[in-house]
């Protein structure tokens, strides 16, 4: 009877076909194969991140203050107006709704309707290109409950937040003295203004407002 040997030689065959198998599935290119996974998750991350940098960046960007000044008020005046141009450089409307700063208070976006100052409820939209002069007897940033020296030569920084959750930083804005056009912003404090000069047809008085119903 004879025996065949085929079986012996089926068997090394089978088993240097599975040696090449775990030759092809080695550690060492399954490693290669997560990093390179891992380098491109880095490599999306890296550019999400800078996505976002660039918007930011555009956002800081997109609005400027020119002319820009806080009027010099002493520590018994609890009041101050904010003026200058916002201008908006991008390519779409900008809806500004709040207001922060550096100095201590409570800041709002003000309007003169009819003759009576007040808060502007809508905030301020600058269009597209275009400005918003902030100044006297119109539209202003208010700083109010501020109980501290704000001296000509000092700097403070304002941030503008828009209906979209965009901020806009704008640092370095100058305090100087108020000019005699100035309407006199009075607190109740006191029964003048050591900053004022005003004419009685400029005055705008504040002490109406309800400042405790509004925060920035």
């Amino acid at each position: 009877m004879r025996i065949s040997r085929r079986f012996p030689q089926m068997a090394v065959a089978t088993l240097a076909a599975g040696s090449l198998t775990l030759v092809a599935c080695s550690p060492s290119e399954q490693n290669d194969s997560d990093q390179s996974v891992s380098d491109q998750a880095t490599s999306a991350t890296s550019a999400a991140s800078s996505a976002a940098d660039n918007a930011m960046d555009d956002s800081d960007s997109a609005i400027t203050f020119e002319d820009a000044y806080v009027t010099a008020k002493p520590a018994d005046k609890e009041m101050t107006g904010i003026f200058g141009t916002l201008k908006n450089t991008s390519d779409k409307d900008i809806h500004i709704t709040e207001v922060s700063g550096s100095a201590k208070g409570m800041y709002q976006l003000h309007v003169v309707s009819d003759g009576e100052m007040k808060e502007a409820e809508d905030g301020f939209t600058i269009k597209a290109g275009d400005s918003l002069v902030l100044q006297p007897g119109h539209e202003h940033i208010m700083l109010m409950d501020n109980t501290e020296d704000i001296a000509a030569g000092d700097v403070l920084s304002l941030t503008l937040k828009d209906d979209e959750g965009n901020s806009y930083e704008l640092p370095d804005v100058p305090v100087r003295v108020q000019q005699s056009t100035h309407e006199h912003y009075s607190d109740g404090t006191t029964g003048d203004s050591s900053n004022s000069g005003a004419a009685e047809s400029e005055s705008m008085n504040h002490e109406g407002m309800d400042h405790e119903q509004h925060s920035n």
